[in-house]
């Protein structure tokens, strides 16, 4: 498990033209990282965001990872976890908007279609 762990936090991947790995690795930040542990215990979310957060800043440093992804991660991550400790099922649905844009985009540069500058 915790090599499955550190796998992860060595691989930082935005999923370039890649639209369904893009979809998956955002639905689970927002889900599985950022719903459920809040939904577990809602007290834990400062704990939850500052070691998210920390997770993103190793992987930036030490890993190449990306400003933009990092920052994208992060949007699902806090959309859901915070969907979730105030009760507001409406910030789901921006999450989904969220991810819809980002497959799309994913697909238009896997298609070469983003490219109208």
């Amino acid at each position: 498990m915790f090599q499955f762990i550190y796998e992860l936090l060595k691989t930082p991947s935005a999923f370039r033209g890649r639209p369904w790995a893009y979809g998956r690795n955002q639905f689970l930040h927002g889900y599985a990282i950022g719903g459920l542990p809040v939904y577990l215990w809602p007290e834990g979310l400062p704990i939850f965001v500052a070691s998210y957060l920390l997770w993103e800043q190793i992987q930036l440093i030490w890993y190449n990872g990306e400003m933009s992804d990092g920052m994208e991660d992060f949007a699902h991550f806090m959309t859901i976890a915070l969907a979730v400790y105030l009760h507001q099922p409406a910030l789901m649905l921006m999450q989904l908007l969220f991810l819809a844009a980002g497959i799309l985009f994913r697909y238009e540069e896997k298609w070469g279609e983003n490219d109208k500058g």
